[in-house]
């Protein structure tokens, strides 16, 4: 395809595992911009949230914000954390404030939360961007 080893390399999204950020991952996010971490919720925490935003799309929360509905749908929930005592909490839970300190120090401050829902097969996507 002519792109490098390197360069792949560099087009991909750094990666960690569990719930701490060291320095590697540290270090990864700010070359890149983003940092997924495998495994930062355990199996329980994963599984709340997942009811909640069904608990949250059955109560019609989310709305579809497709500009072409013809060809799938685009469910977003703005202030997420309005609607989810969970979501509410998520983000100052211990865990999350130590991930986010040694992403981008304190204090860290949210001016939005909200979620996208792409329900498979008919779930269209969102151009990559940093918030």
């Amino acid at each position: 395809s002519g792109v490098t080893e390197e360069r792949r390399r560099s087009m991909s999204v750094p990666e960690g595992s569990g719930r701490a950020i060291g320095p590697a991952e540290a270090a990864a996010f700010r070359d890149a911009g983003c940092l997924v971490m495998h495994d930062f919720f355990d199996a329980a925490e994963v599984e709340a949230m997942q009811k909640h935003v069904a608990l949250m799309v059955d109560s019609g929360y989310f709305y579809d914000q497709s500009i072409k509905p013809e060809q799938g749908v685009h469910y977003q929930l703005h202030e997420l954390s309005q609607c989810s005592s969970l979501f509410r909490s998520l983000p100052w839970s211990a865990q999350t404030t130590a991930a986010v300190d040694a992403l981008i120090g304190t204090p860290a401050v949210i001016h939005l939360d909200q979620s996208f829902l792409k329900p498979a097969k008919i779930g269209l996507g969102t151009a990559a961007h940093q918030e």
